[in-house]
């Protein structure tokens, strides 16, 4: 929720795929979204690194 602002202003999309690429290189592999997050935001972006990087 972090990443979209719910909770503060929302990061650039460049700077929540690095959030999301740093947590993954340190193992975290689960993510957790919702559409109460935000109307698909946090979902179109993990869809976009997915994309990017494991296809």
């Amino acid at each position: 929720m972090s990443l979209t602002g719910v909770y503060n202003s929302p990061l650039s999309e460049e700077n929540g795929i690095a959030v999301i690429k740093h947590a993954f290189s340190k193992g975290i592999t689960f993510f957790d979204s919702a559409d109460i997050y935000g109307p698909h935001i946090n979902e179109i972006l993990l869809g976009k690194i997915i994309d990017t990087n494991f296809n």
